[in-house]
């Protein structure tokens, strides 16, 4: 199906109240008008500020499990969320096998609260090899550490 511009031509008019008689005009727009209001739409959308979501630098997954402080293959025990979606998950795991690093038979995990914030889902009774890293003393995990994860 073609791409149809003439919605976005009118909220662009009604944000924009361009001073240009013709775009106020509820005559047709012109041609040139469409490309603009189309290419201004496209430009807000990419706008970078506005953009909330998790990016990882591409790199092998094993790249990734060679950052990792810790590896561990476990299964979740407790969730704990602090504050609203945009807070931090916190997850209790039971170590069955020590992969690399060192860690206590049971590990506290720091998360994202939400996949905007790289945070992992993590669910009681959820089983798998986790990648962990440290700071300031706790342990954390994210959506780019991982991808290193073997399932």
């Amino acid at each position: 199906a073609p791409l149809r511009c003439a919605p976005l031509d009118v909220g662009v008019r009604a944000l924009l109240k361009s001073p240009h008689p013709e775009v106020r005009s509820e005559a047709k727009p012109r041609r040139t008008h469409n490309i603009r209001a189309a290419t201004l739409a496209f430009a807000f959308l990419l706008t970078p500020s506005l953009a909330h979501a998790c990016s990882c630098i591409r790199i092998a997954p094993e790249g990734f499990r060679q950052q990792a402080a810790v590896i561990i293959e476990g299964k979740v025990l407790s969730v704990k969320r602090e504050g609203d979606i945009n807070g931090r998950v916190i997850a209790r795991i039971a170590v069955s096998k020590l992969v690399k690093g060192q860690a206590p038979r049971t590990v506290t995990v720091n998360t994202g609260g939400n996949s905007a914030m790289c945070g992992v889902p993590m669910s009681k009774g959820q089983s798998g090899e986790f990648l962990l890293a440290r700071n300031n003393g706790r342990l954390f995990t994210n959506t780019c550490l991982m991808l290193g994860a073997r399932r």
